[in-house]
Order: structure tokens, then sequence, then C-alpha cells
């Protein structure tokens, strides 16, 4: 058993060590990021006491893809100040459901999504906001996009 034990952590090893990183051929642009003919985009508007992010994914493709969740969360949003430090998370004190979830986007065809964020004591400058996609396909990697503003 011992052996048989051995045989496979050998087996599993080797194979890991052929495994390739393929590039990643993300551009990022403006509060947009393009992979693979998808593209994520992010826009903040700050407004008396708060911030609206409205996001949106695009399939610019000439096929359908699907993506799926393991929550019910669909993005995460955090937003920086110019020192580095986090100032809000979206998910932070949030529950979501625990399902199994999908979306298919055809092509063309946009995914919109919005966060209001209450600025009452937000001090004035310079901020980065970043919003990760947390939707799961088989030929897409993670999808991200920042923009800048100023409060």
């Amino acid at each position: 058993m011992k052996w048989f034990a051995v045989l496979v952590f050998s087996m599993l090893l080797l194979g890991a060590c052929d495994q390739k990183e393929t590039p990643q051929s993300d551009k990022e642009v403006s509060g947009e990021v393009e992979q693979n003919d998808l593209a994520l985009s992010i826009e903040a508007v700050p407004k008396n006491g708060e911030v609206e992010f409205i996001m949106a994914l695009k399939n610019n493709r000439n096929e359908d893809v699907e993506f799926t969740f393991n929550t019910g969360q669909r993005f995460e949003l955090v937003v920086y100040d110019e020192k580095g430090e986090q100032k809000y998370r979206y998910s932070k004190d949030k529950m979501f459901t625990q399902a199994f979830q999908s979306i298919v986007l055809k092509p063309s065809e946009v995914y919109e999504f919005t966060d209001v964020w209450k600025t009452e004591n937000l001090e004035p400058g310079e901020y980065k906001a970043t919003v990760t996609f947390l939707g799961k396909s088989e030929s897409v990697n993670t999808l991200k996009a920042s923009t800048s503003f100023s409060s």
C-alpha cells in the first residue's frame, strides 16, 4: 500500500511539472479590460455623499459564453485611497446565497451591474476602484477592470 501511495504521488508530481502557464491577453484601458473578446468596464460617478459604480461585461465573441457562480455574489469591488489603503469592499458585512448559478451572454450582449457606496465622511482626494467579475468560464481567465476618480 505504501508503494502505491509513493507511485501515485510521483505521477502527480511529474504531471504538474509539464504544465505550462498560458500568457494572458489582458489589456486595460481607462476603466476597461479586454480579454478573449470579452470587455469588462467600470465607471465611477461621485455625487452628493456617494459614489455610484456602473459596471458592464460585454461579449464581443461570435458565440455564447456561459459563466457559473458558486454563490450569489457576481462581482467584488474594492476602493483604495492614494496611499493604497482599502476604503471600501462591496462584500464586507454581506451574506450571499450558497448556490450554483449561471448566466449565458449571447454575442454582443451586455451584462450590467451597479453598486452605490455611501461616502459621507470621505476625505477629498484621488481613489482607485477595481472590480473583479466572479463568474467562471472554461475559456476565460479572471476579469478585472479599474478606474480612478476624485472625491
